[in-house]
Formats: C-alpha cells, structure tokens, sequence
C-alpha cells in the first residue's frame, strides 16, 4: 500500500483513505488498550467491520434508534466505529489478506467523511485539506466515492473547474467540516486533481526574464 505521511493530522484517515484508494484487500486493527476495532477491506470497498465496545453494537444502536432498518443501523455503526478510531489519534496496525466471517458492506468514502465531521473539529479539518485548499483543481471522477451526498454532492455537480479548492467548497450547503472532509477525500482518491502549471519558455541569452531589451535608438 502506498506511503502515509506520520506526521499528517488524522493518522487513520490517511491510512483508510489509501486502504480505498490502492484497493486494498485485508484488515486495518485500531486498538487502545483493551479497546479494539477492526476494517475489512476488500479491492478498497469496506466490507466489514468490528468492535468490543458495547456502545458500538448493532444491538446497542438498534435499542436507540428502533424506527431505522439494519440497512441504516449497519452504516451508523460502521461510522460509530470510524468515530471512535479516529479519536485514538494513531496509525492503525495492516493484515493484509484478512477477511471478515460475514460481509457487512458499507460506502467506505462515505463512512469515513461522516466519522470525520462527528470526531473532529472544523479546524482540525481545515488542517487536512491544507494542501488542497490551495490548489487549483479539476473534477477526474465521481465525486459520491469521496463520500459527497444528497445536497452537497448535487451542489459540487453546478460547479466547474478548475478552480481551486476553498472555491470549489465556498458556500456548499450544510457542515464546512464535511466538505473540507470530502475536498480532502477526493483528492486523496484522485477524484480532484491539480492542472500542471505550464511552463514559461526560458528567456533569450543576455535578458532578465519579464524584460524586453530594444538597445538603444
């Protein structure tokens, strides 16, 4: 799988985020203590994942939430659990392989972006998508892998690049924190990508570049 950078700002994310983007195939361990989750993945789609936390039991949501399907409870725990790994705030051991009993699949770009926007702060968020904040981008792909939905990703849909990245998510309807997650997201994914700047011809021999010499008359 590819390189994560340790010292980027969430840790698990930028490891999940490779886990989708390289099609991984194995399991991410997140463990505090005797706390313990646990990712499956396989081709880079989240086909499963588990908990010893009671508070993160199918069950425990179920008792809660009664009136949602196991559709909808098994995507809330899947995020639930995101949450709570996220706040461990360290990488994730890798078994690469490893597969689950029973297949629970869920949109892994989706699942990350709202465990996101529910374990961290918008500056936290802010911090992640540095990089693509700045940046002039154009859409590549299909921006619902990244975890854009409903409103939001109908919104992205009206915009045209490139433009960059505080542009792209200036003025999206609902939380900043989940677009800087999805703005982020994608171009972790290669959904947005940076235009290469071109290049400037390099200047005749004898003349400082941006000056025209005529001599004189």
């Amino acid at each position: 799988m590819s390189p994560t950078n340790p010292q980027s700002p969430l840790p698990f994310a930028q490891v999940f985020a490779r886990c989708i983007a390289d099609g991984f195939c194995g399991a991410l361990d997140m463990r505090d203590e005797k706390r313990r989750w646990i990712f499956y993945f396989d081709g880079g789609e989240l086909v499963g994942t588990k908990s010893n936390l009671k508070s993160d039991q199918l069950e425990t949501l179920r008792a809660q939430k009664p009136d949602l399907d196991d559709q909808k409870l098994n995507l809330l725990v899947a995020i639930r659990r995101i949450k709570n790994a996220l706040a461990v705030g360290t990488a994730p051991a890798q078994a690469a392989g490893a597969q689950p009993k029973e297949r629970d699949e869920a949109p892994a770009g989706l699942v990350l972006v709202k465990g996101i926007v529910s374990a961290v702060s918008e500056e936290e968020a802010e911090a992640l998508a540095a990089d693509a904040l700045g940046r002039r981008l154009d859409v590549t792909g299909d921006l619902s892998r990244a975890g854009a939905s409903g409103a939001l990703l109908a919104a992205l849909k009206q915009r045209q690049g490139p433009q960059t990245g505080a542009d792209w998510i200036a003025g999206l309807p609902g939380r900043r924190t989940e677009a800087l997650a999805v703005l982020w997201l994608a171009t972790e994914l290669g959904l947005l990508r940076g235009r290469p700047r071109r290049q400037r011809p390099p200047a005749p021999p004898g003349l400082r570049p941006g000056l025209l010499d005529f001599g004189r008359r």
